[in-house]
């Protein structure tokens, strides 16, 4: 059984927060009037609702449409709801689907074993139209700051592959200015009547201050 409170219930306020992150939502239920009952609010709401009759079928329905929101019934023939959200989870995708299922199991172990499947929350049966669309909101909420998140990462991700490409051009310009630096000292060894001097640069980076070289200071004198 549906709550009738379904058809009581008023659409809410259509550009607000849920709205802007929850729009296309999934409902999978083998039931097809119960489906039909909970798209019709679904829709009422302000949402782009998509009906699947199994979860084999939710799964290829997703495969070209990723929803941002799935309310699944758990107990259906063939693969059950728990199997679905773990497979759902398993699909491809940077984009988090926040999942609801359906059930009339209550007991602590049955829950906890939908959230290890990935669950984010459940809605007892008969359904109550106002949960269901305070659940919903609550996971707008959530994928809000999901999808948030998200996109700080991925400016901080684009900020450092910039960081890197700009400390590359450095490197390569420190490079070949070591190699110019290097080019200063144009001979590395001599031999003299009375001894052999060589010559070697070699900064603790990849430029030194200082340069080393040889002169003639007297007849018999070399500066270095």
């Amino acid at each position: 059984m549906i709550s009738t409170a379904f058809s009581e219930h008023r659409r809410g306020p259509s550009a607000d927060a849920t709205q802007l992150h929850v729009q296309r939502v999934l409902i999978v239920d083998d039931s097809r009037l119960q489906r039909k009952i909970l798209s019709s609010s679904v829709k009422r709401w302000g949402f782009e609702v998509f009906e699947a009759a199994s979860a084999e079928e939710a799964l290829e329905m997703c495969g070209d449409m990723q929803p941002d929101l799935v309310l699944s019934d758990w107990m259906m023939p063939g693969m059950n709801g728990l199997d679905f959200c773990n497979a759902f989870r398993a699909l491809p995708g940077d984009r988090y689907g926040y999942f609801i299922l359906l059930t009339s199991k209550s007991e602590k172990n049955e829950v906890a074993m939908g959230l290890e499947a990935g669950a984010d929350d459940f809605v007892t049966k008969p359904v109550d139209a106002n949960e269901l669309r305070a659940r919903i909101t609550a996971g707008g909420r959530i994928l809000q700051m999901q999808r948030e998140l998200t996109d700080k990462n991925r400016l901080i991700s684009e900020t450092l592959n910039e960081l890197q490409r700009v400390y590359d051009s450095l490197d390569n310009d420190l490079l070949e200015a070591k190699k110019l630096q290097q080019s200063l000292i144009p001979v590395r060894h001599k031999a003299f009547e009375t001894g052999d001097v060589s010559l070697m640069l070699r900064s603790s980076g990849h430029v030194g201050g200082d340069l080393v070289g040889f002169f003639p200071a007297e007849d018999d004198h070399q500066g270095l």
